[in-house]
């Protein structure tokens, strides 16, 4: 998909970007899920699997994160959103306009 706003040098996209993309309807998220840092557009955007399954690209098991949060991982976004209450996690899943998976 040449010219693709997520496309690669080689044309490729890759599949939870994507996900994620259409997710917020092309606009890039605002701030980073951990840290909370302004993102601003999707070229600062990393995007994380929350379970770290790699072929879960359900848009409940995704995250927008800053590329600094997204090479450290700490604490895990697995572990921070498997904290949260259920009320706390649906209110999570309705700020990024997820899903959740029943």
């Amino acid at each position: 998909m040449v010219g693709h706003p997520l496309a690669q040098a080689d044309g490729r996209i890759l599949a939870h970007r994507l996900v994620m993309y259409e997710m917020c309807n092309g606009l890039a998220p605002q701030a980073c899920w951990h840290c909370e840092a302004p993102l601003g557009d999707w070229s600062k955007v990393a995007v994380d699997h929350i379970d770290h399954d790699k072929t879960n690209f359900a848009p409940s098991n995704l995250a927008a994160l800053c590329v600094p949060c997204n090479s450290s991982k700490q604490p895990s976004l697995a572990h921070r959103y498997k904290a949260l209450t259920p009320a706390e996690q649906r209110s999570f899943l309705d700020s990024i306009g997820a899903v959740a998976a029943m």
